[in-house]
């Protein structure tokens, strides 16, 4: 991750973070019904070339993708937004 601090336009300092890249994999029905429905991000990251992206974008496809979905589904103490 890359880090930049920018001057204080209002007196408080700004420390940005920029991340080297980002890797995702698309949404599954197991996530939306889990409450992590980011269908509008997958849709960017399909339909935009990547080369028009600042940040490298990488689809990886991940074993035993849908186990964080899973366990937060019958997770009993969650807190849903």
């Amino acid at each position: 991750m890359r880090g930049s601090v920018r001057p204080p336009s209002s007196g408080s300092l700004r420390v940005h973070h920029v991340a080297d890249r980002a890797i995702w994999h698309r949404s599954t029905p197991g996530a939306c019904v889990a409450g992590f429905d980011d269908r509008r991000f997958y849709d960017l990251f399909e339909k935009k070339p990547a080369s028009m992206w600042l940040t490298p974008v990488e689809k990886a496809d991940l074993p035993n993708r849908t186990a964080p979905f899973d366990a937060w589904s019958v997770k009993r103490d969650r807190v849903d937004c």
